[in-house]
Order: structure tokens, then sequence, then C-alpha cells
């Protein structure tokens, strides 16, 4: 299962980079927390593969103010304002991940299919080398 485990790296990867690219390209990365926080976990089990992408959570609490400062001060805004305002009009979505998400998932079944044809094959001639 290596060449299966190698595409699935290949794709959170891809997903990881992509999305902090989106970031960046939308203007997003004010403090860089959110930005810093992107990753993926694969982990491998004998029958299966368990993949999760990993990011700072956001709550429907009214945000705390410590979290906030750093970029309010940097657009020029007052902190507690911003933190009201967010919780009473919430945040438009930027689909950053989401997007980054759908085009490498795309991409994914046919990489999947190789690389398991590939892991498949060399089985076959470990197995028949005796």
């Amino acid at each position: 299962m290596l060449e299966v485990e190698k595409a699935l790296n290949k794709f959170a990867k891809g997903v990881v980079r992509t999305s902090e690219s989106n970031l960046i390209r939308q203007g997003k990365r004010a403090s860089g927390s959110l930005y810093n926080s992107l990753d993926h976990a694969l982990e491998v089990f004998p029958n299966s593969f368990s993949l999760s992408f990993e990011m700072n959570k956001y709550t429907t609490l009214k945000p705390p103010v410590k979290g906030l400062k750093e970029w309010s001060y940097l657009k020029g805004l007052n902190p507690f304002a911003v933190r009201e305002s967010i919780f009473k009009k919430g945040i438009k979505p930027s689909l950053f991940f989401t997007k980054a998400f759908e085009h490498h998932f795309s991409k994914l079944p046919k990489e999947l299919e190789e690389a398991f044809a590939l892991d498949i094959e060399s089985f076959i001639e470990f197995t028949t080398r005796k």
C-alpha cells in the first residue's frame, strides 16, 4: 500500500498548499494564525487509511478580543467593535479550504487507481519471486 499512501499524502499536501495560497490571494493572512494552523494527518492501518485536515477552530460564541487585537490593530480598527460586528453579522465565508479540497479531490480517483494498481503489481511480483 506504499503507492496509495504516497498518493494520499500528495493529495493532502496539495490541499494544504492550495488552501494557503487561497488565503494569501484573498488577503486573509493578517496575523497568520489560520495560515500557520493548516495541516493534515495520514494514519496507515493494515486494512485502511485515515486522512484528516486540521486548522484553527471557530465557534458561534463571541470571539475573544485577545484573538482579534493583532488583526484589528493591523487594519486600524477597534477590536471590541470588530468582536461585536462578527457576533451580530458573522463573517462571509471565503471557501479557501473548500475550493482547494474540491480541486484536488477531482484528481484523486485516477491517482488512487494508478497507485493501487502499482501496489498490487508489486505484491504479485514479491509473492511470485520464489
